[in-house]
């Protein structure tokens, strides 16, 4: 089952507005809109978190899954003592940038021309209501880059944006996704922003094919479409500098490797979680037996609700950990 994604019903063009066929106009829409509303050096710093409960969520989730693949002790955790999520200035920023980037597509793939405006209100909606500080001029650059440096490398016609897709997977049970881009072929795209280059083929994207799948479709090729936070930011693949493109498009077909490669790092968790309940002994405090492996790099620590310094019981956590 594929539900949601609602395109803007407001101002669609006679005809559909494809980008690609005049880059030089989204410079001009850019132009058009005006300067921005606010000093370059503006931060938003506010009070209240609103974050859905997905603790008792029984679907299996690529976010399950990539918690279990990074830290299998923190996600141990996540089943016996459920802890309120703690943000950052990068996770922000990463939700800002979905957002914004997610209007732009919406108004791409209905017809529309891209709403730069739009996009920067939807991503001032998600930075003003976390309690982190933030420069918004960097969410608005990669927007804006979004706009000049990948919209007319990627057909987005006919794209829906964070669908929600639940299928039965075999041996896995019931799944669930909300891939970021499900492209008109039914090829998938996934936003990120980081401060290296992501890495493909990834077991997130190896899931969202599985799961578009099950549910009957065709999924061609999976990909990131990736912002790297570095001191001079790129759209990895798109962003050009020196006349010369930064990367190759994060890209790739999949294939039954893929599928498979990804069904058995799925399957680890879905037998560790089983060995799991059955080896708690009932009346006694939770105990982990299947879920010992710590993190897979050191920087994973720093936020985890599970640090002793943050409060939390791990007596695995690398104290002082950093992302560096």
């Amino acid at each position: 089952m594929i539900s949601g994604d609602e395109f803007y019903p407001d101002d669609v063009t006679s005809g559909m507005f494809d980008p690609r066929l005049d880059p030089d106009i989204l410079r001009d829409e850019i132009k058009d809109q005006g300067p921005r509303d606010h000093a370059p050096d503006a931060t938003y710093a506010t009070e209240g978190v609103d974050r859905p409960d997905l603790t008792k969520r029984t679907a299996l989730s690529k976010s399950l899954l990539g918690s279990f693949d990074l830290c299998q002790t923190k996600t141990w955790y996540g089943l016996h003592d459920p802890r309120p999520f703690i943000t950052s200035e990068k996770v922000v920023f990463g939700s800002a940038v979905d957002a914004g980037v997610e209007v732009l597509i919406k108004t791409i793939s209905s017809g529309q021309q891209p709403d730069l405006p739009r996009a920067f209100a939807a991503a001032a909606w998600i930075v003003k209501r976390e309690p982190v500080e933030m420069v918004f001029s960097e969410v608005e650059d990669a927007i804006e880059s979004f706009l000049y440096d990948v919209v007319p490398r990627i057909d987005f016609r006919g794209a829906v944006t964070q669908a929600s897709v639940t299928a039965t997977i075999p041996g896995l049970g019931e799944c669930n996704g909300h891939p970021d881009i499900i492209m008109d072929d039914g090829s998938v795209l996934d936003v990120k922003t980081s401060g290296r280059a992501k890495t493909v083929p990834s077991l997130e994207l190896g899931f969202y094919a599985l799961l578009l799948e099950a549910t009957g479709a065709t999924v061609p090729t999976v990909g990131y479409v990736n912002y790297v936070r570095l001191k001079k930011p790129y759209w990895h693949g798109y962003t050009r500098k020196g006349g010369e493109t930064m990367g190759a498009p994060l890209i790739v077909p999949v294939t039954d490797d893929l599928r498979t490669w990804t069904r058995e790092k799925a399957w680890a968790y879905v037998r560790a979680a089983k060995a799991d309940e059955i080896m708690q002994v009932e009346g006694l405090p939770a105990q982990n037996y299947s879920m010992t492996g710590g993190p897979r790099f050191d920087g994973l620590c720093g936020d985890c609700a599970y640090n002793p310094a943050l409060g939390g019981p791990c007596a695995i956590a690398v104290r002082g950990a950093s992302d560096e």
